[in-house]
């Protein structure tokens, strides 16, 4: 049994913006905390939901790029990230 999706993506995905993109992957992903072919056949997935499927190595990189680490910041117990210009700092 191949896994899809797995827990770590899972939650980078549903943490970032491009899942609002993906409405079918997102209620799969609220559903199930990682995703297999088996689950997919179990649940009789639709074609354009195993063609998202097919984009998952796509996806998940625009998730991750959603994430930067700001290097301008110079001290090393303080770090900054970026989500769609929000910045969070701890």
């Amino acid at each position: 049994m191949k896994k899809l999706i797995i827990k770590k993506e899972r939650n980078l995905l549903l943490y970032s913006h491009v899942i609002n993109d993906y409405p079918l992957l997102e209620k799969r992903l609220q559903k199930h905390t990682t995703i297999d072919e088996q689950i997919l056949k179990k649940e009789n997935a639709t074609d354009e939901e195993l063609n998202i499927y097919r984009m998952r190595n796509d996806i998940v990189t625009q998730a991750k790029n959603e994430w930067q680490i700001d290097t301008d910041r110079n001290a090393s117990d303080v770090f900054r990230l970026r989500i769609s210009n929000t910045w969070i700092v701890f």
